[in-house]
This record gives C-alpha cells, sequence and structure tokens, in this order.
C-alpha cells in the first residue's frame, strides 16, 4: 500500500482523469456530528455537522418514505438533508468546477439517492451527475488501479435486457457479458434485499427460485472482468426499514471484487412507465453518445423530469420516485 500522501495524489489523478473531472464527498455520520470531507483534483477539506445520529436518522427515514409515496411532496425534507449534506461543501465544489460528484456514504445514508436532494430552487440531479463508491472503490482509486478501457459502440439491444432463468443461466449471462463489445448486463429479475445483513439479499429467479449473491458473488472462479456495468433494472424492491444500508453496499462490493467495474441498483421498485425511460435513456446516451455512465444516468433522470413538464407523461413523473430510483455505484466514468 502507498504512503497517504502517494494514495491522495493517485485518488487526485483519478478524479481529474473523468471527464469535466470529479469530486469525491464523503459523508460519515457518528453520535454527535455528521463528518464531511471533500475531495477535487486541486485539494481537499474536512469538517463536521452537529447533528446527532438518532436525529439525522430521523430525518432519513421520513425522506425514505416521501419518496416511495408519489402523493408526497419531499423537497422540504430534501432541502433540509441537502443542507446538511451539501451546502457545506457548496462553495468549494463549485469553485473547482467539477461536473461529477461521487458519494461515500454511511449507514442509512446509503439509501438516500443524491440526486433527489434539493437546494431550494432544483433537485442536485438537475446541477450534476452523481454516483455513489464505497470504501472498496475508494482504496482501489488510492492504489492507482488502472481504469477498464473505454466502451465503445451500442450495446446488442435484442439480449441487453434478461430474465434469468436459474445459476447456471445467470452465470453463463455474466460470462457472456463481459466478454461482449457491450460489457454491459440488464437483468429484471427482481432484487430483494435482506434489510440490515451484509449477505442475505437475492436475486428471484425466473424458475421461482431465490439465488443468495453473497454466496454466488464470492465464488472465486466468476471472473467478470471486462464487465463495465451489471444493472439490476427490473427489481422489485422497498425500503423496508433497514439499520444500516449494508446490503447495499456489500452487492457493489462483492460485484467490484470478481472484476465487475459498477453496478445500477435500485433503492426501490419503479416498475412503470418512468422505469423505461430511465433505462432506454441510459443506454442511448452512454452507447450512442459516449456519456460517462453518471453523465448517462443523469441524462436518463432529466429525461423522466422533462418528460413530466412537458406533459407527455400518462402520470405525473415529476416525483423523485419516478426517476431517482436507481443509483450508480462503482466506476462511474
Amino acid at each position: 500500500m502507498p504512503p497517504p500522501a502517494e494514495r491522495l495524489r493517485f485518488l487526485q489523478a483519478e478524479l481529474a482523469r473523468s471527464s469535466g473531472g470529479s469530486a469525491l464527498v464523503s459523508l460519515i455520520p457518528s453520535d454527535r456530528f455528521m463528518f464531511v470531507s471533500l475531495v477535487t483534483p486541486s485539494g481537499t477539506f474536512r469538517g463536521r455537522v452537529e447533528i446527532r445520529r438518532d436525529v439525522l436518522w430521523e430525518i432519513v427515514h421520513r425522506f425514505l418514505k416521501e419518496l416511495t409515496d408519489p402523493r408526497s411532496d419531499p423537497k422540504e425534507t430534501a432541502k433540509t438533508l441537502y443542507d446538511i449534506a451539501i451546502k457545506p461543501l457548496e462553495g468549494l465544489i463549485d469553485k473547482d468546477g467539477a461536473v461529477t460528484i461521487a458519494f461515500l456514504l454511511d449507514g442509512l445514508l446509503r439509501f438516500v439517492p443524491p440526486a433527489a436532494l434539493w437546494d431550494g430552487k432544483q433537485w442536485f440531479a438537475e446541477k450534476r451527475p452523481t454516483a455513489v463508491v464505497t470504501a472498496s472503490t475508494v482504496a482501489r482509486l488510492m492504489r492507482g488501479t488502472p481504469p477498464l478501457p473505454t466502451v465503445t459502440g451500442a450495446p446488442d439491444l435484442e439480449t441487453a435486457w434478461e430474465v434469468v432463468r436459474d445459476e447456471t443461466e445467470f452465470r453463463r449471462s455474466l460470462i457472456r457479458a463481459a466478454g461482449s463489445a457491450a460489457r454491459q448486463l440488464r437483468v429484471a429479475n427482481p432484487l430483494a434485499y435482506a434489510p440490515g445483513t451484509a449477505g442475505g439479499s437475492s436475486l428471484v429467479m425466473g424458475n421461482g427460485k431465490r439465488l443468495r449473491l453473497f454466496d454466488f458473488l464470492r465464488d472465486p472462479s466468476l471472473d467478470l472482468r471486462g464487465l463495465d456495468l451489471m444493472a439490476f433494472v427490473g427489481s422489485d424492491v422497498e425500503y423496508c426499514g433497514s439499520t444500516n444500508g449494508a446490503e447495499i453496499e456489500i452487492l457493489s462490493d462483492l460485484l467490484q471484487a470478481r472484476g465487475c467495474a459498477a453496478a445500477l441498483e435500485p433503492l426501490w421498485s419503479a416498475a412503470d412507465e418512468s422505469a423505461g425511460t430511465l433505462v432506454g435513456e441510459f443506454v442511448h446516451l452512454r452507447a450512442d453518445e459516449g456519456k460517462s455512465k453518471a453523465e448517462a444516468l443523469q441524462g436518463a433522470q432529466l429525461a423522466v423530469l422533462e418528460k413530466a413538464t412537458s406533459g407527455r407523461a400518462e402520470v405525473s413523473l415529476s416525483h423523485p420516485r419516478y426517476w431517482a430510483s436507481l443509483v450508480l455505484s462503482g466506476d462511474w466514468t
């Protein structure tokens, strides 16, 4: 492991490498404070916000309920969280000019999509592309691990969306996708998180059985190097009172440990008109316009919002339930 100063240089070099530059925001709650830090290609900042963890969790619980209820107006709570998490860093982020913001989150904050924070005038999705990273992702960047080569060419849309029947078919689909030109796999099987546990999450197979992902992805013979993106796009997930959000992070960590660069993970179910728009726009912007994964997800979110404001949707899609359900975890470039 390189010394601390060299690790920081590696991290800043990786942040500078991405299109337009990126910044890493870390939000780590404690009993009395939330520790916030910012790393940009040109500097660092560390501080803390005076808020007890139990108070913060009450706000997050309220926000998560509002996010999944289209009859609610989450803007007030979203503004409260924005003021806690982003506002202390806002001026520094603007000054540096970073395009994409990657968030390292802890506890229940892992269930909060940064794109759905509200600054009083607009959603954060309208300001910048976002991604979430795990401690393992940051450690990899600090080691100066070389990135995967840039993906070029459009994916094979005939086979890009799959419902896999069983474990054997899922393994074959992953390996095939890792060696394909598209280097991505999108499955429509429901993803079931096990609240508050690191290893209980499962994928519901087409045959009705559940595949325990913790065991499946720990298999050292499963080589996913070359897989740029694993997307769980058809998942049926609801927030159900998790205590720490570990089930979100462990899935991303396991995929990265097997060699997969990034994952699109659902925070709640969005099986409606907006889900098709999100995924379709993401594929178009990523494959046809060469956008980074974070930029493609932001563009897809804005497409749903634009559809809402234009009145072209059958239901109002302006509520974050319809456009903020997917988060990008891992390599955002």
